[in-house]
């Protein structure tokens, strides 16, 4: 019924009413995680233009598929909702602290950088494409930084291989922590800022 549609399509429209406001101010790119209005497997499109209409309207609104590479100010970030390294992690024994599982989730990260792949674990166990040619989970090249979004907390590191470095970072899941993570692009240093926002 009508009732049980607009209830299902509020949380949409109410994003879609947070980005114009974070739209005018700054850049945005957009990337679909596990939960989203989007295929569920990986590469996950972008979110269609239909479910943000008035977002999408701003120049400086990118949806972008996951896993997303993509350059600002001359450095190449390449990044996913963070589906990669949870699926990595039911294969690692389990730790005793929330301090340790950042430090192994950050190790993760670190090991799929040095394996030159995005998600090793496609598509055994993580829900994926099948492609017969081409592995689209292969890095060509490193980035200058790689993170996965929707982890249990924030942490970082630089790894560095030759004359290589990338900037690794976890970036906490907003919906838990309340926490968004700004990286000053000249020096790839990151800051974390607290939110308090009522949702």
């Amino acid at each position: 019924d009508r009732k049980a549609q607009d209830e299902a399509a509020f949380p949409m429209r109410e994003l879609d009413r947070f980005l114009c406001g974070v739209a005018s101010a700054i850049p945005l790119e957009l990337m679909p995680g596990e939960n989203d209005p989007v295929n569920y497997l990986l590469p996950q499109q972008a979110f269609h233009p239909c479910l943000i209409p008035d977002s999408t309207k701003f120049t400086s609104v990118r949806r972008s598929p996951n896993p997303s590479e993509f350059s600002v100010g001359g450095q190449t970030f390449l990044g996913t909702s963070g589906q990669n390294v949870d699926d990595y992690m039911s294969y690692l024994p389990p730790v005793n602290s929330p301090a340790e599982e950042t430090a192994q989730r950050l190790d993760v990260l670190e090991s799929m950088l040095r394996f030159g792949h995005i998600a090793p674990t496609a598509p055994d166990t993580l829900a994926s494409y099948p492609f017969s040619s081409t592995d689209p989970f292969v890095m060509k090249e490193w980035p200058n930084l790689f993170f996965a979004a929707n982890q249990p907390s924030f942490s970082t590191k630089v790894v560095s291989e030759g004359t290589s470095s990338v900037r690794i970072i976890t970036v906490p899941a907003f919906s838990s922590t309340r926490e968004v993570v700004f990286v000053n692009i000249r020096t790839l240093e990151p800051q974390v800022l607290s939110i308090e926002i009522s949702l």
